[in-house]
């Protein structure tokens, strides 16, 4: 994801990705995401509309709180000025970016480049990565409090 990241030309981009790796929200939640609905204090995001008609608040660790505090010159508002359209093609972006750095890194160390490294990654993957990780650290019942799974089988 760094490498993802690095290759964003987007401060905002860059905290968003950074923001779904570390909260497991959807796309379009975090497109939604209002500053009002932030609570650094509790450290905590109220989602009042999300794809399920449930609201749900979301925990903030203190990596999305950092997420958070690099979107550029905003405190009102929508947190990001993205459409999540927009989000997707800017990640694709940034990911074909990364690829081709990677594999001008594996030219310059004549290294055979890896078929699968940076390929068919999506956005909604940060959402599947986020959630294993976060399910480690939580109850089952907590992890689908948090991601908004209804559905414990999900």
């Amino acid at each position: 994801v760094d490498a993802i990241c690095n290759a964003s030309a987007s401060d905002e981009m860059r905290a968003l990705i950074r923001l779904a790796l570390a909260t497991a929200m959807r796309r379009g939640e975090l497109c939604a995401l209002q500053w009002q609905h932030i609570d650094f204090e509790l450290r905590a995001a109220h989602l009042p509309e999300t794809k399920n008609g449930h609201a749900r608040t979301v925990p903030l660790s203190s990596t999305a709180v950092s997420a958070l505090r690099q979107v550029p010159g905003k405190t009102k508002g929508p947190v990001f000025a993205l459409r999540p359209d927009s989000v997707t093609q800017a990640f694709e972006r940034a990911v074909a970016r990364a690829r081709r750095s990677y594999e001008a890194d594996c030219e310059a160390t004549e290294q055979e480049p890896s078929h699968s490294h940076l390929r068919d990654i999506r956005f909604h993957d940060l959402r599947h990565e986020a959630t294993t990780r976060l399910a480690d650290r939580l109850q089952i019942h907590e992890l689908g409090a948090v991601t908004g799974h209804r559905d414990l089988r999900m």
